[in-house]
C-alpha cells in the first residue's frame, strides 16, 4: 500500500531560500494531505507577526485550493515561516526563507513586475499586423485632432511626443500644435522644422503667454477633425493609440467620450508604474482625475461644454471630464483597458510628484465644487496632499440593524428590519464595534439623490484595512476587493482610500434608504447566503439608474475575522441572473486581480489582445 503524506509547493517565493525584495513579498502555495485535502488554512509568521494567507479556490468546480499573500517586512533581513493548518489539525511548517528587503518607501504592489507583465501581455507583431488589416477595413474612419499645447519645451521631448504621433497605425489625423509664446528660441525652431515635416502638423504661434487653458483652446481652434484627442508635450503616444479608439468607435457607434489606461516612462524610455483603470466612475472621479490619459472626444461635445476654462489651469482637463460626464449619457463612455498613453517623469511634469505642480491641487478643488451638487454644508478633506474628498453632511435619523451568522454558516438579520421607522437603515455585522459619527457620516451619503446601497470598510485598531468593496468573477462568486491591507500599504490609483462607485460596495457595513430596501430586498430572499443577497440587491438597484458607492475612510474596528462561505445553489443563480456582471465587472479591469487582498497586475493570466472586427 502506498504511504501517503502530507506534501505542500510552494510556487512563490521562486528561490527557496532567499529574497531579495525592494517594496514586498509574493507568497503563494498550494497542498494536499493523505485525503486529497488542501490545507484549512496557511499562516506566514514573521518575528510577533502572523499573517494569514487567502484562501483562493480556482477553477470551475472550486476543488482546486491555493493560498496567497502580499505582504512587506520592512527594511532589512528578515525570516519568514510557513505553517499549514490541516483538516485533522496538525500543523506543519511548510517553508522557511530569508527576505532582505532594501526599500525606501511604502510598497508598490501594483507594479509588481510590469515588465514581466508586458512580456507575457504586450502586444506581439502578430497583433499590429491584425490591427492593420482591422483598420482598412473599418467602415467608420473619422478624423482625430490631437491637440497640443506647448510652451519651452525640450526640443528633445517635443520631437519625440510629435514623432510618436506620425507614427500611429490609424493615418486620418492632424496634429493642432498651440505654441503659448515660448522664449526658449530651440523650441520655436524645432516647431518650425517639426512643421514642415508633415502637412498634417499645424502649429498656431500664440503672441501673449495665456498659459494652458487658452493655448488648449487655441490649438482647438486650428481643428478640422471629428474627433478631438489629448496630448501633452512631452509625453508619447503609442503606435496604436488611435488605431485601437477608431476600432472602439466601430464597435460603439454611439461613443463620444473615450479614455484608455496608462503608464510611466522615465527620461530614458522605460515603461512602469502602470494604471490600469475601472470603468466610467463618477463618483471617483470627484476625489481623482483617473480618467487622465489617453482620452479622445466628439469635438461637437467639447463645444457643447464651453471647452478649456480659463481658472482651472493645471486640472484643466479634469475639469472639462467633469462637464461631460454630466453632459453624456453614461453609456457613450467608453473605455479600452489597455495602456495607449507614455506619462513622461520628468522635472516639472506632474507625472513625477503633484507638488511639481501645486498649484493644480486648487484648481482641482474649483472643479470639484463647481461639479458637486451636495456642496452645500459638505464637508471637505484633502487626502495624503493631493485628493480632494467632499462629503455630505452627516444623517443621524438611521436605525441599526445588526447581522449574525447562523448555524449554516451563512449570515441574515438578527433583528426585523419593520421594527424601526427611521429612513435610513445601517446593516453591520456582529462583532464590528459601533460608533454613531462613522454610521451617521454613511447614512449621510444614501440621501443623496441618486444613490442606491453605500458601503463603508472593516479596519483593525492599527489603521489597516480588514475587508472594504465586493468584486463580481465569472463563477458567480464574490470576494473581497481590499482584504488584509496594513496602514501604510499604497494601491494603484489609490483606491483604498478615495469614495468610488462600486457594483457591489460591501457587505458588512453598509446603508441604504428604508423605501429602496422594501422595495428591492425581496428580490434578493431567494439566495441562501447574506453576500449573494447583497449582490443581487445592488444589482437591481444598478439597474433601475441608482448608484452604489464605496466610502473606504468610513471604518469601523471588527474584533474578530469576518467571512461568509460560497453557496454553489448561489453562484448558479447569480450567474444565470447577471451573466454581464460575472464576464467582467465594471469595478475593475482585465489586467488586474485582487488574489493578494488588492488590485495587482494579473501577471500570471494571458490577457487577449483583441484587436479584429466584425460587423
Amino acid at each position: 500500500m502506498a504511504n501517503f503524506q502530507k506534501v505542500f509547493n510552494v510556487i512563490r517565493p521562486r528561490m527557496p531560500f532567499f529574497q531579495l525584495v525592494l517594496k514586498h513579498v509574493a507568497f503563494e502555495g498550494e497542498g494536499r494531505d493523505e485525503r486529497n485535502r488542501p490545507p484549512v488554512a496557511v499562516t506566514l509568521h514573521l518575528g510577533n507577526r502572523t499573517l494569514e494567507c487567502l484562501k483562493v479556490e480556482r477553477g470551475n468546480f472550486r476543488s482546486d485550493v491555493r493560498y496567497r499573500k502580499l505582504f512587506r517586512t520592512g527594511k532589512g533581513l528578515k525570516w519568514v515561516k510557513a505553517v499549514a493548518r490541516w483538516a485533522d489539525g496538525t500543523e506543519t511548517t511548510v517553508s522557511r526563507f530569508l527576505v532582505l528587503n532594501i526599500a525606501k518607501r511604502p510598497p508598490d504592489p501594483f507594479a509588481r513586475n510590469y515588465h514581466h507583465f508586458l512580456e507575457r501581455n504586450g502586444p506581439k507583431e502578430r497583433d499590429f499586423e491584425t490591427l492593420r488589416n482591422t483598420v482598412e477595413k473599418l467602415p467608420l474612419r473619422p478624423k482625430f485632432s490631437v491637440i497640443m499645447p506647448t510652451y519651452n519645451t525640450e526640443p528633445k521631448w517635443l520631437r519625440a511626443a510629435v514623432d510618436s504621433v506620425v507614427g500611429q497605425i490609424y493615418p486620418e489625423w492632424e496634429l493642432c500644435i498651440a505654441d503659448d509664446a515660448s522664449t526658449r528660441k530651440s523650441t520655436l525652431r524645432t516647431l518650425k522644422k517639426l512643421e514642415a515635416k508633415d502637412s498634417r502638423i499645424r502649429v498656431c504661434y500664440r503672441k501673449e503667454n495665456g498659459h494652458i487653458s487658452h493655448a488648449s483652446n487655441s490649438a482647438l481652434d486650428l481643428a478640422t477633425g471629428e474627433w478631438i484627442s489629448l496630448l501633452d508635450h512631452d509625453d508619447l503616444l503609442l503606435p496604436q493609440s488611435l488605431a485601437r479608439v477608431v476600432l472602439e468607435i466601430n464597435r460603439h457607434p454611439d461613443a463620444r467620450f473615450i479614455y484608455s489606461d496608462e503608464d510611466k516612462i522615465d527620461s530614458k524610455g522605460v515603461p512602469l508604474a502602470p494604471y490600469f483603470k475601472p470603468d466610467w466612475n463618477p463618483l471617483f472621479l470627484l476625489s481623482q482625475n483617473f480618467v487622465c490619459h489617453f482620452t479622445s472626444i466628439r469635438r461637437e461635445d467639447i463645444e457643447a461644454v464651453g471647452r478649456f476654462r480659463a481658472g482651472f489651469e493645471g486640472s484643466q482637463d479634469w475639469d472639462l471630464f467633469l462637464r461631460l460626464g454630466k453632459h453624456l449619457p453614461e453609456g457613450s463612455i467608453r473605455h479600452v483597458p489597455e495602456v495607449l498613453y507614455h506619462w513622461r517623469i520628468i522635472p516639472g511634469s506632474s507625472a513625477g510628484s503633484v507638488g511639481e505642480k501645486s498649484y493644480s491641487v486648487q484648481a482641482s478643488r474649483r472643479a470639484i465644487e463647481d461639479a458637486v451638487e451636495w456642496k452645500k454644508n459638505a464637508n471637505w478633506e484633502l487626502v495624503v496632499g493631493m485628493y480632494w474628498m467632499c462629503s455630505p453632511p452627516p444623517c443621524e435619523s438611521y436605525d441599526l440593524v445588526r447581522l449574525s451568522k447562523g448555524a449554516s454558516g451563512f449570515w441574515n438579520l438578527a433583528s426585523s428590519v419593520s421594527s424601526g421607522n427611521s429612513p435610513v437603515i445601517v446593516f453591520l455585522a456582529e462583532g464590528v464595534l459601533m460608533e454613531n459619527e462613522v454610521c451617521s457620516r454613511l447614512a449621510g451619503w444614501v440621501n443623496l439623490p441618486g444613490f442606491g446601497m453605500v458601503a463603508g470598510a472593516l479596519g483593525d485598531p492599527a489603521g489597516g484595512i480588514i475587508e472594504a468593496g465586493m468584486l463580481i468573477h465569472p463563477y458567480g462568486d464574490l470576494s473581497p476587493i481590499f482584504k488584509e491591507m496594513g496602514a501604510q500599504f499604497e494601491g494603484m490609483g489609490r483606491r483604498e482610500i478615495l469614495p468610488q462607485n462600486l457594483t457591489v460596495p460591501g457587505r458588512w457595513f453598509l446603508a441604504i434608504r428604508r423605501d429602496l430596501w422594501n422595495q428591492f430586498s425581496p428580490a434578493g430572499g431567494g439566495y441562501e447566503s447574506w453576500t449573494h443577497r447583497i449582490a443581487a440587491i445592488s444589482l437591481l438597484l444598478r439597474e433601475e439608474g441608482f448608484a452604489n458607492a464605496m466610502i473606504p475612510t468610513l471604518r469601523l474596528v471588527s474584533g474578530e475575522k469576518i467571512s461568509e462561505s460560497d453557496s454553489d445553489p448561489d453562484c448558479l443563480k447569480f450567474r444565470q441572473r447577471w451573466p454581464q456582471f460575472c464576464a467582467h465587472d465594471p469595478s475593475t479591469n482585465p489586467n488586474l486581480t485582487t488574489e493578494y487582498g488588492c488590485f495587482t497586475l494579473a501577471q500570471d493570466v494571458d490577457v487577449p489582445t483583441e484587436w479584429s472586427f466584425d460587423r
